[in-house]
């Protein structure tokens, strides 16, 4: 198992993420962390790991993070590659669980795991797409016919309180759902029908639209995050829990939506803990 970790400039949290994956309970695994021209210390956090599972590949000149993790892949050594975002971290079983899955089912995918035969065969992430890099990449992965699995349990923690994030900037979004809309709209069409394919659409776009009103919330304008949140609402029957994230975060504040997303979080783990 190769855990490719791609991070630029994240010293204030890529060593959660990295020992979230040191102290999984399977240890049969190595972790590739990629950095991609970092201009602050995040090597040196990275380096206070001594464990040799540990790999550290430097990347001179930044290229964005699908190129990060393409070259990951590139030099990794297991037969299954999973990837982290550095902002976020693995709960401790999370990788024995999935890989329990893909050898019982012998499947190509399971959530963020994916075979490495099948990721190279598909040309990996697209460096040319600012955003929905996962999205399509999946999408490849199923028109070669693989077979797709996941686990209901929660595995991971992403961590998301509201603030501007640099990977999805509004901009960025839309301009990948654009072009994502032009690659797969005919396709999707054509194997799930006019309803799964609006149903695609709306989760897409309003994910881009989220970053509006993120954005418009983080400066302090806020007629401008309602207008955000309004492209939204027609597509509520296909995306509810996206339009209402936007909605939370138009009312409550980058403050507030934080809190309760704190507060979610914490009544759904006294939830799993009392089942």
């Amino acid at each position: 198992m190769s855990v490719v970790l791609p991070t630029r400039d994240r010293a204030a949290v890529v060593g959660r993420a990295v020992a979230s994956v040191l102290a999984q309970t399977f240890s049969d695994s190595e972790l590739i962390v990629v950095d991609d021209g970092s201009t602050d210390n995040t090597i040196d956090v990275i380096r206070s790991f001594a464990d040799p599972r540990l790999r550290v590949v430097r990347l001179t000149e930044s290229g964005g993070p699908s190129r990060a993790r393409n070259e990951g892949v590139r030099v990794s050594r297991g037969t299954l590659v999973a990837f982290l975002d550095s902002d976020d971290e693995w709960l401790p079983g999370k990788l024995d669980r999935q890989v329990t899955l893909i050898r019982d089912d012998s499947r190509a995918f399971s959530s963020v795991i994916v075979k490495r035969t099948v990721f190279l065969k598909v040309g990996g992430f697209d460096p040319g797409l600012p955003a929905f890099t996962d999205h399509d990449l999946l999408l490849r992965i199923a028109q070669t016919g693989s077979w797709f699995a996941a686990v209901a349990d929660a595995v991971m923690i992403q961590h998301d309180y509201g603030g501007p994030q640099i990977s999805t900037t509004p901009r960025r979004l839309l301009e990948a759902f654009e072009r994502m809309d032009r690659k797969w709209a005919l396709v999707l069409r054509n194997r799930v029908g006019a309803a799964g394919y609006r149903r695609w659409r709306a989760q897409l776009f309003t994910k881009a639209q989220h970053a509006r009103v993120r954005e418009a919330v983080a400066r302090g304008h806020v007629l401008a995050a309602w207008r955000a949140f309004a492209t939204t609402v027609r597509f509520a029957p296909w995306a509810a829990q996206s339009v209402a994230s936007s909605f939370a975060l138009a009312a409550l504040g980058a403050r507030g939506y934080a809190a309760l997303l704190r507060l979610t979080d914490g009544v759904t783990r006294l939830v799993r803990s009392d089942a």
